[in-house]
C-alpha cells in the first residue's frame, strides 16, 4: 500500500473512531504507525487534521473539510482497482449497440461469436436505433452497432448485411375484415406512404400507430390487430397459427446495416467484429437475397 494511500485510509479510520488507539486496533498496526502516518499526511497537506486530547482525537475545521475529499479519493482508488482487475482477463473493452428488434437474435449471435473467437475482448452491450448509434460513434463513445436506418455521415460507415422482409400479418378472425384493426407502422416515410396508398388514410376509432414493428407484433398477440411485421421474427407465430398472413398484401424489404467508424480505436478488434457479424448473418443474407 502506498504511503499516501495508507495515510488517507488511516485518517478516515481515526476520523470515524475518534481515537488513534482504536484506529490502530482496527487496522492491526501499532499506535506509533498511526501517529506517523497522520503526521506525514498533515505535513503533506500543510495543516493539522486532528486535535488530540485524553478523550481522543477531534477533527480540526481543516480536517472536517478534507474528510469528503479523502472518502472520494479512496472510492476512486477502489473503483480503479476493480476496473483493472476486470481488465486482467479482458484485454480490450468494446462498446456495441443494437437496434432492439435485432437484439435477441442477430446481436446475441454476434456476441457468442466474439466470445468464442475473441475471448480477450470484453463487450459492453446496449440498445438504440442506428442513427443514435452513429452519433455516438462520431463522438468516440461507441465502437460498433447494427441497425436499420442508414445516412451519410462523415467518419461513419454503414455496410449492408441483409434484408429484412416485412409481411402483413393479422390476428383477427377470418370472418372479420383485417383492415378494421390495422396498426400503421412508422418504419420510414416510404413505408408510411405505401400504407396510405394501399389502405387510404387510416381513420379508425382508437387506431394505433407504432414506430417499431415488434410493438405491433406484441399487440397482435394480445388482441385482434393487423400490421406489417418482420417475417423472420414473426415466423413462429405464423407457423403455429397465432398470426396469419394477408395473402393479397405486398411484401417489402428493408436493409440491416452494420455501423462502424472509419478510424476505429482498435482496428484489429473491428476487423474481428466485422468478420463475426458477417458470419452471424450470412444465412440471413442468403435468405433475403433469394426471397
Amino acid at each position: 500500500m502506498s504511503d499516501l494511500n495508507s495515510q488517507v485510509r488511516t485518517f478516515l479510520h481515526v476520523a470515524e473512531l475518534g481515537s488513534f488507539v482504536r484506529a490502530s486496533e482496527r487496522m492491526f498496526v501499532t499506535q506509533a504507525a498511526v501517529t506517523t502516518r497522520i503526521k506525514a499526511l498533515e505535513e503533506w497537506l500543510g495543516y493539522p487534521c486532528f486535535v488530540r486530547s485524553r478523550h481522543g482525537a477531534q477533527l480540526t475545521p481543516q480536517g472536517e473539510h478534507f474528510l469528503n475529499y479523502a472518502r472520494d479519493a479512496v472510492t476512486s482508488l477502489e473503483d480503479g482497482r476493480r476496473a483493472v482487475r476486470r481488465l486482467s482477463t479482458s484485454r480490450i473493452s468494446y462498446r456495441f449497440m443494437s437496434q432492439f428488434l435485432l437484439l435477441e437474435t442477430v446481436a446475441l449471435d454476434w456476441v457468442y461469436w466474439m466470445r468464442t473467437n475473441a475471448p480477450e475482448v470484453s463487450i459492453s452491450l446496449d440498445s438504440s436505433h442506428s442513427l443514435a448509434a452513429a452519433e455516438l460513434i462520431i463522438r468516440h463513445e461507441l465502437d460498433f452497432a447494427i441497425g436499420y436506418q442508414a445516412q451519410a455521415m462523415t467518419g461513419v460507415r454503414f455496410e449492408k448485411l441483409f434484408d429484412e422482409v416485412l409481411v402483413l400479418a393479422t390476428s383477427v378472425t377470418l370472418d372479420t375484415n383485417w383492415r378494421d384493426h390495422y396498426i400503421a407502422i412508422d418504419w420510414d416515410p416510404d413505408l408510411l406512404a405505401v400504407q396510405q396508398h394501399l389502405f387510404g388514410e387510416i381513420e379508425i376509432p382508437q387506431s394505433v400507430t407504432a414506430p417499431f414493428v415488434d410493438t405491433a407484433r406484441m399487440i397482435m398477440l394480445r388482441q385482434p390487430a393487423s400490421a406489417y411485421v418482420v417475417e423472420r421474427v414473426a415466423r413462429q407465430q405464423i407457423d403455429d397459427g397465432r398470426l396469419r398472413l394477408v395473402d393479397e398484401a405486398p411484401r417489402f424489404k428493408r436493409p440491416v446495416h452494420v455501423i462502424y467508424p472509419d478510424k476505429p480505436r482498435y482496428p484489429e478488434v473491428q476487423n474481428l467484429a466485422l468478420q463475426g457479424i458477417r458470419d452471424a448473418t450470412r444465412e440471413l443474407s442468403d435468405i433475403g437475397s433469394s426471397s
